[in-house]
């Protein structure tokens, strides 16, 4: 799985659980302070969301987890550019945030 793989994955999930909802673009764009455009972006995954932004687009469309978004496996290889792309975090923000990564793509889902 490639990075963009990733993102085109998480939207469409969004884009379904949108619209099973009976949310239009704008609708979700307005709860999580992103612009239509935005939305449209990441729902065909042209758009790279922040982790805090996965958050805030899980909760506005009523989701459990942001497990239910992601896809189930990420490729070890690419965890460190999907979770740190130009944040400046520190190495050890770094190393927890990819044991988080890692804990939640590897272990086992209900």
């Amino acid at each position: 799985m490639d990075d963009m793989d990733v993102y085109m994955q998480f939207g469409r999930k969004v884009a379904a659980a949108r619209k099973s909802k009976g949310m239009t673009q704008a609708d979700l764009a307005k709860r999580v302070a992103f612009t239509r455009a935005s939305v449209a972006n990441i729902e065909t995954g042209r758009q790279r969301v922040m982790l805090h932004d996965v958050f805030a687009i899980v909760a506005a469309l009523g989701g459990q987890s942001i497990l239910d978004f992601v896809p189930e496996r990420i490729a070890p290889e690419s965890m460190r550019d999907v979770a740190f792309v130009g944040d400046g975090a520190s190495k050890e923000d770094e190393l927890a945030m990819l044991q988080i990564i890692e804990l939640a793509t590897t272990g086992a889902r209900s």
